[in-house]
């Protein structure tokens, strides 16, 4: 049996192939600088984002890191996987919360 998902090491011998930040802090729209493909983001509400890219599918994994203003552990995960879209929750590790991150990172695998 044929998997016809193949991941982007398997096609291209490389992975991750999309990697990104952005400043978590702006009320309307982020800064995002990426590698890869086009990707922006959005500040839903405080703490809350939605990454828009063009991949098309949902065959694709999304790892993420904040860091807090305050130094503080910061807990980061995706949520609402689709293809063109997901969107990220930030919260605080130590006092608990959703709050805004300074920076979210991300890589795309897919």
């Amino acid at each position: 049996m044929t998997h016809t998902n193949q991941s982007a090491r398997q096609v291209t011998g490389v992975s991750p192939r999309h990697a990104f930040f952005f400043t978590g802090t702006d009320i309307t729209m982020v800064t995002t600088n990426v590698v890869g493909v086009d990707i922006t983001a959005t500040r839903t509400s405080e703490g809350v984002y939605e990454v828009t890219h063009n991949l098309g599918h949902t065959s694709y994994v999304v790892s993420l890191t904040a860091e807090m203003d305050s130094g503080a552990e910061a807990i980061c995960v995706c949520f609402d996987r689709a293809a063109d879209t997901f969107g990220v929750r930030v919260e605080d590790g130590v006092a608990g919360g959703v709050d805004d991150a300074t920076f979210i990172h991300g890589i795309i695998y897919d």
